[in-house]
């Protein structure tokens, strides 16, 4: 019944089509192209992709709760989402263009930035698309069809290994991909506000900062939010991490080939499109806040498993089964805790999720921060860099079960 529903409906359709765009910029250019382009063509290392990470997360870390808050007084939302996404095309199309990694690395930080933008815009109009008993549901079919372009863009890694050519081509059909899979939520999707989403009576800018005045007498009205996001920050620097250095840790620790390590992510990808779905359903059935429990755990599981290889001297085969896990598990997060957030929160749900979009970025700054510093400044290694990943999940575990069951 709820597929026949997404056919027909285009705004749900073009909402879960959308997050193609965003897999494939996430899974194909940050977690994969760049970190071959960097350490396999222009002789960089985790620094040169780690740094340049964490400052495009502070940046989009200072601009969210402003985003937010003006998400919710803002006319035309898919307007914003609209030149946003532009911003990404144009800037991930140049990258690689011109024979400087630092000039690569600065189109990437402009398309890093806008993209993590887009998906604040984004994320709030899951509210337009689905209802509280479909939430789940949709939001896990929108995770697990957006890894169908993270399967397209992968596959055409594995051409670009075949054939012998650069990366910078990578980047350019990257752009194109989402460039298609960003318009339909623009054409199509139909945006209707809340009553209380803006205000007529003074400039969106004076609403704005009201907003944000209002957000510290919000949470202590319902600490319970505020406590949701610090649980948030930890288990998401492991989520952020993984995502960014899991090829190189692939390839560097595990002793994978380029070819060998993406047919690994391209084995995790696809067991990870039914585990996305899955997730959904049991956050209908069983709750959010024990879905994402066992999503957590599911994470730990292989954490322990990424640091038994090197240290215990285990068979680096292990790592398709890590791969199986992590794929199972990773869209499970988003499955479980935007539904999670939208229960908890009665009101100003835009500027909820700019403040959970911070929580991301503030996780990937923290997380694409420590990994360079921990295995390269230090020079503890990369499984040392995965052994802090795990306190951080364990600390997000253990605040996450202290909230209350509310979905």
């Amino acid at each position: 019944m709820l597929i026949s529903e997404i056919v027909r409906n285009k705004s749900i359709s073009s909402w879960i089509i959308y997050d193609v765009a965003n897999t494939v910029f996430n899974a194909g250019v940050v977690g994969l192209f760049m970190p071959l382009w960097i350490t396999g063509e222009k002789g960089g290392n985790d620094g040169d992709l780690g740094f340049p990470v964490a400052l495009a997360m502070l940046i989009v870390f200072l601009l969210s709760p402003f985003l937010g808050a003006l998400n919710d007084h803002v006319h035309n939302r898919k307007g914003l989402l609209f030149g946003l996404n532009v911003t990404v095309v144009i800037a991930t199309f140049m990258i690689g263009v011109f024979d400087s990694l630092s000039v690569g690395l600065l189109f990437f930080c402009v398309a890093f930035i806008a993209l993590n933008l887009a998906e604040l815009i984004y994320n709030s109009l899951l509210v337009e698309v689905s209802t509280e008993k479909t939430r789940g549901k949709i939001g896990g079919i929108g995770i697990g069809f957006g890894y169908l372009g993270a399967i397209l863009i992968v596959g055409f890694g594995l051409y670009i290994e075949y054939a012998g050519i650069t990366y910078a081509f990578g980047f350019k059909i990257a752009a194109v991909i989402v460039l298609v899979m960003a318009l339909p939520i623009t054409l199509f999707l139909r945006d209707s506000r809340p009553d209380d989403s803006r205000s007529e009576k003074v400039s969106i800018f004076q609403a704005t900062r009201i907003q944000l005045q209002q957000t510290f007498s919000y949470f202590q009205e319902y600490p319970f939010i505020r406590k949701f996001f610090v649980a948030r920050y930890f288990y998401m620097v492991t989520a952020m991490s993984l995502s960014t250095f899991a090829v190189l840790y692939g390839t560097e620790t595990v002793g994978f080939t380029p070819t060998k390590i993406q047919l690994v992510l391209l084995v995790g990808i696809i067991v990870a499109i039914p585990g996305a779905v899955m997730w959904g359903y049991i956050v209908d059935r069983i709750g959010a806040k024990m879905t994402l429990g066992w999503v957590l755990f599911g994470w730990l599981i292989s954490l322990i498993g990424a640091v038994s290889i090197p240290w215990l001297g285990l068979t680096k085969d292990l790592w398709w089964l890590i791969s199986v896990v992590i794929g199972i598990c990773y869209g499970g997060i988003w499955a479980a805790d935007r539904p999670f957030l939208i229960a908890l929160s009665p009101k100003y749900l835009g500027e909820m999720f700019g403040i959970y979009s911070a929580t991301s970025r503030a996780s990937f700054f923290t997380g694409s921060f420590l990994w360079p510093f921990i295995a390269v400044t230090l020079g503890f290694g990369q499984p040392a860099a995965v052994l802090v990943l795990m306190f951080f999940t364990v600390i997000g575990v253990i605040l996450l079960m202290r909230l209350p069951q509310r979905v």
